[in-house]
C-alpha cells in the first residue's frame, strides 16, 4: 500500500477529480508507488491507452513542481508516479514526531453519531471464549471510530427477558438461597446447568420456566419481577468484573425488558399499515417475500414478545433518545438474515434512518475439545481464558527476562493482549481456532510479539541521548530497509480509515505484524546508537513506536516498555 501522504501529493498535481479517483497501488514488479490506468481514458477519447499514458506521463511530468515527486514515467496502459524516498521519508517522520498519540488520526467522524451495540452476554450465562469476539470487536470498532473523530457511544445490550433468562430465575427460586461463593455470572451458569440436568428427570420444570416468562410479560406480579431484578443484577456485577480486567468500558446499559411494551406497539403499527398479519395460528406475521426474505413472527399467539419485538422497540429507543446518525450491532454472522429482516421491516415501518444501521457480522470461535454448550457446562469461559493466559505468559516471561520487576501486572497485560490479537487479527467471517499456548508466544503471528517489538523500540530510545527536533529533520538519503519502514509508517493513517469505513480492525492488527516484521529486520541489521546515523535511525525507531503504541491502543492492548 502506497502512502496516503505521497498520493496526496499526486492528487494535487493531478487536480482532476476523473483521474484521482482512478488512482490505485501498482504491481510490486513495476517498482513506481502510485500509478494511475488509463483504460477509462481510452473509451472516453477513442485511442489507445498507451498512446494516453505516453501523453499524460510527458504533460505531467513537465507541469511537476513537486520535490517529493521524483520521476513519472508511462509504462504500457499506465502512468507511474515514482516518490523520492529520501524527502518523502523525512516529510513522513515530521508529520509523526509532531502530531506523536494523534497521528493517524483525521476527522471523517466529526458531527456524525454512532451507537455500537456489542458483548451482550445473557445473564443466564458467564461469557466464554465466544463472547469474546463480539466484545474485543466492539471495543475496538469504537476505539478506531473515536480516534477518527465519530462521538461513539458504546451499549452493551442484555436479553434479560426470554426463556433462557425465565430458566435462570426459576433456578435461582429453587436453589439460590444461598450466597455466591463464586463469581456471581459463574454462580448463575451453575445453575443454569443444574436446571437441564435436573430437567432431564422432571420435564415439568421446562414448562414451569415457560409459565413464569408469560407471568413477567402479562402480569404485574411484583414478586416475581422483584426476584427477576435480582438475578440479572447479579449476573451484571459478574460482567463488570470481568470487563474491568479487559479495560472494556460501556456508556449505556440498554435492557429487553424495558422495550418489549414499545415493540408491542409497534407490532400494531405493522399490522395497521399492512405491513404484517395474524396467521391462523393467532401469531402476527411480516411477510417479506416480495422483498426476497422470509416471512417471520414478531409477536406470539399467546401474546408475549420475541426478539423482533424488542428490537423494533430498542432500535426506536437508540435513535430517537440518542439522536444518531448510525447504530451498529456487532453480532455472530449467523444472524445476519435477522438483522436484514428487522432492517426491512423498520424501513416499511416508516423510518428513514433504517438506512443507517449496520451489523457488523463475525463467525464462531471454536476450542480445540469440542463445541461449547452452555446447557451442559462444556464451555471455556472469558475468566478461564485470562486465568490461563497470565500464566502462559508469566511462563515466557520467565524464559525471557526472569529478572523482570512487577511480573504478575505485567503477565496480565501480555495475556490479555494476547487473547485480544488472536481474536481481532482474524477476519471477521472466518472461524477463530483457539490454541492458548500458541497465542501467548513471543514470536510469530501473535500479540506478545507486536508488544515486544514496542519494547525493543523503547529499549532503543532509551539509551540515547536525545531525539532530534522534528523541527530541523532533513535528511539527505535512507537505505531500503530505512526506507521501507518509513513508507510502512506512512500508511497507517490510511489503514486507520479503511479499518474504520469497513469495520474491519483486523487491519490494523495485519498491519502491526507486518510493520513489526519490518522493524525487527531493520533492528538486525542496521545499528542506530553510536553512528553517523544515529540521528535519522532514532527517528525512524521513535517513529516505530509511536505508530505500533498508536494501533495497539486502537484494539484495547496495552504497549508495555519492559516484558
Amino acid at each position: 500500500m502506497t502512502s496516503e501522504i505521497f498520493k496526496k501529493e499526486v492528487k494535487r498535481l493531478l487536480k482532476d477529480k476523473l483521474l484521482v479517483d482512478n488512482l490505485e497501488t501498482p504491481k510490486l514488479e513495476i517498482g513506481g508507488d502510485v500509478a494511475l490506468p488509463c483504460f477509462f481514458l481510452a473509451k472516453k477519447e477513442k485511442k489507445p491507452p498507451s498512446e494516453i499514458a505516453k501523453r499524460l506521463a510527458k504533460d505531467l511530468l513537465k507541469r511537476n513542481r513537486s520535490k517529493m515527486i521524483k520521476d513519472i514515467r508511462a509504462d504500457g496502459s499506465y502512468v507511474n508516479f515514482f516518490a523520492d524516498n529520501s524527502i518523502l521519508s523525512s516529510y513522513i517522520l515530521k508529520v509523526i514526531l509532531a502530531e506523536k498519540e494523534k497521528y493517524g488520526s483525521s476527522n471523517i467522524g466529526k458531527r456524525k453519531r454512532v451507537m455500537i451495540e456489542f458483548s451482550n452476554p445473557n445473564p443466564c450465562k458467564a461469557m466464554h471464549i465466544g463472547h469474546a469476539r463480539t466484545t474485543f470487536l466492539g471495543d475496538a470498532q469504537s476505539r478506531i471510530m473515536s480516534f477518527v473523530n465519530y462521538d461513539v457511544i458504546r451499549a452493551n445490550y442484555f436479553n434479560d427477558v426470554g426463556k433462557q433468562v425465565a430458566k435462570e430465575v426459576l433456578a435461582f427460586k429453587l436453589w439460590g438461597n444461598k450466597k455466591p461463593k463464586k463469581k456471581p455470572d459463574q454462580w448463575l451458569a451453575d445453575l443454569y446447568i443444574r436446571l437441564h440436568k435436573e430437567a432431564k428427570k422432571n420435564p415439568a420444570l421446562l414448562k414451569e420456566a415457560q409459565n413464569l416468562l408469560y407471568k413477567f410479560e402479562m402480569t404485574n406480579d411484583k414478586a416475581l419481577k422483584k426476584i427477576w431484578k435480582r438475578v440479572v443484577s447479579l449476573a451484571i456485577t459478574g460482567f463488570k468484573e470481568t470487563y474491568k480486567n479487559l479495560g472494556i468500558t460501556f456508556d449505556v446499559n440498554i435492557f429487553e425488558s424495558e422495550h418489549k411494551a414499545r415493540g408491542k406497539e409497534l407490532v400494531k403499527r405493522a399490522l395497521k399499515k399492512g405491513v404484517a398479519f395474524i396467521s391462523d395460528e393467532k401469531t402476527v406475521v411480516v411477510d417479506l417475500k416480495k422483498y426476497g426474505l422470509p416471512s417471520f413472527v414478531i409477536l406470539r399467539s399467546d401474546g408475549t414478545g420475541v426478539y423482533y419485538t424488542s428490537d423494533l422497540g430498542v432500535t426506536e429507543y437508540k435513535f430517537k433518545k440518542f439522536k444518531l446518525d448510525k447504530a451498529v450491532w456487532v453480532v455472530g454472522e449467523d444472524q445476519k438474515l435477522y438483522f436484514k429482516q428487522l432492517f426491512k421491516l423498520l424501513e416499511l415501518l416508516g423510518y428513514k434512518w433504517a438506512k443507517n444501521c449496520v451489523h457488523m457480522s463475525y463467525g464462531l470461535v471454536t476450542i480445540k475439545h469440542g463445541k461449547m454448550s452452555s446447557r451442559a457446562g462444556t464451555f471455556v469461559t472469558i475468566d478461564d481464558v485470562i486465568d490461563k493466559v497470565t500464566k502462559l505468559a508469566k511462563k515466557e516471561i520467565e524464559k525471557k527476562n526472569p529478572a523482570l520487576k512487577n511480573k504478575e501486572k505485567i503477565a496480565n497485560d501480555i495475556g490479555i493482549g494476547a487473547f485480544k490479537f488472536a481474536i481481532l487479527k482474524a477476519e471477521p467471517n472466518r472461524v477463530v481456532d483457539f490454541d492458548l499456548n500458541e497465542i501467548t508466544k513471543f514470536e510469530g503471528n501473535t500479540g506478545p510479539y507486536v508488544q515486544y517489538t514496542h519494547v525493543r523500540a523503547c529499549s532503543i530510545l532509551k539509551k540515547a541521548r536525545k531525539i532530534p527536533n522534528v523541527k530541523l529533520l532533513n535528511f539527505s538519503s535512507f537505505n531500503e530497509k530505512e526506507a521501507n519502514i518509513v513508507k510502512k509508517l506512512g500508511d497507517f493513517p490510511l489503514i486507520v480509515k479503511k479499518a474504520c469505513e469497513e469495520y474491519k480492525p483486523y487491519l490494523i492488527a495485519n498491519y502491526l505484524l507486518d510493520l513489526s516484521s519490518l522493524f525487527n529486520d531493520f533492528y538486525h541489521a542496521c545499528k542506530v546508537i553510536g553512528t553517523a546515523e544515529e540521528e535519522k535511525r532514532l527517528c525512524i525507531v521513535k517513529g516505530v513506536q509511536i505508530v505500533i503504541q498508536n494501533g495497539l491502543r486502537l484494539l484495547g492492548i496495552k504497549a508495555l516498555e519492559n516484558m
